[in-house]
């Protein structure tokens, strides 16, 4: 289960078709405000949920990735920020080294974490 906020949404929308049909595994997008406002008991054995967010420092996702590991989910974060709150809140981390966010637009090509989300794919396939 991916959880994101923002343009990480969009990040975790295209890992979540990579994951299907790459690596032939059922994936979904995550209610951050299922655990946010209506602080819901899922059922989260054998679940594992990832993170995606820039900073690392996206509330909504940072509560998700907390509130899944205490209900026995595994938790992967994916961020720019090594010391970033999700990279400490989740069980594993992984550095996405992709472009950071910016306020304005750049004309050099750099990795995005859609890119980053299909290369990770791949390596694992």
């Amino acid at each position: 289960m991916f959880a994101a906020r923002g343009t990480s949404d969009n990040a975790a929308l295209y890992a979540k078709y990579l994951f299907e049909v790459i690596l032939g595994v059922p994936t979904t997008l995550a209610s951050p405000s299922a655990f946010t406002l209506y602080e819901s008991e899922m059922k989260l054995d054998d679940v594992l949920v990832i993170g995606i967010s820039q900073s690392g420092e996206s509330k909504d996702v940072l509560a998700t990735v907390r509130r899944s590991g205490e209900l026995a989910a595994s938790t992967l974060s994916v961020t720019n920020e090594e010391g970033s709150s999700m990279a400490a809140a989740a069980e594993f981390h992984f550095i996405s080294l992709c472009a950071r966010a910016r306020k304005r637009a750049s004309r050099r090509p750099r990795p995005t974490p859609r890119s980053c989300s299909y290369s990770t794919c791949s390596c694992r396939r």
